[in-house]
């Protein structure tokens, strides 16, 4: 895992642990016969895999700063062509789809329950990824609201602050919880409390 932050690393042994237990339920279902998927489907699970990774194959080509790990590089853009101008994170979705694909192409629904299990931990990941994109980006200023002490989000107020490229952003916080202290230790130049007094902006 290369992943540093704490919630990233939880996030992606969560998707792994998910990828074991695709496999290893779709075997025990073909062993066992416990669903009976029509030949034209276990052919289509297989080009739709075959299909993802060619994908997330050309997303690597198109962005030189694809990575294993979430981070901001130096002179890093935000690509807005290929694949990134259909859609925000092309390789996760890649991942997600060649993942809903691979029970099909192993001759199994019931490997699908494990995918589906883990969908919340890939959006997670994928929410982080897009976020330290914007800020790479160079913006006058970050405003953060985050909701239901969201840990993506302070995770990601965290990689802003300790990034050389993206450190000197302003970034405030805004929250309906009074979680100023963690703000301000992550870096936070300002935090607001909700409701937002007007005359105080």
């Amino acid at each position: 895992i290369a992943e540093t932050r704490p919630i990233q690393k939880l996030i992606m042994w969560a998707v792994l642990a998910s990828v074991v237990a695709t496999t290893v339920v779709s075997a025990l279902d073909w062993r066992f016969g416990w669903s009976h998927v029509p030949t034209a489907v276990v052919v289509l699970g297989n080009v739709v895999v075959g299909a993802s990774l060619v994908a997330a194959q050309w997303v690597v080509i198109q962005n030189n700063f694809a990575g294993a790990s979430i981070s901001v590089e130096a002179d890093q853009p935000v690509i807005s062509t290929g694949l990134y101008g259909i859609v925000r994170h092309p390789m996760y979705i890649c991942a997600l789809i060649m993942m809903l694909a691979t029970p099909l192409a192993l001759g199994s629904y019931w490997g699908l329950v494990p995918v589906l299990a883990s969908a919340p931990a890939l959006e997670n990941l994928a929410r982080g990824l897009g976020a330290l994109a914007l800020a790479a980006a160079r913006p006058a200023a970050i405003v953060l609201d985050i909701v239901l002490e969201s840990e993506t989000s302070w995770s990601f107020l965290a990689e802003v602050k300790r990034s050389p490229h993206t450190a000197d952003i302003p970034v405030l916080v805004v929250t309906v919880t009074n979680r100023e202290q963690k703000a301000r230790a992550l870096g936070a130049d300002e935090f607001w409390l909700k409701p937002v007094d007007q005359i105080g902006v």
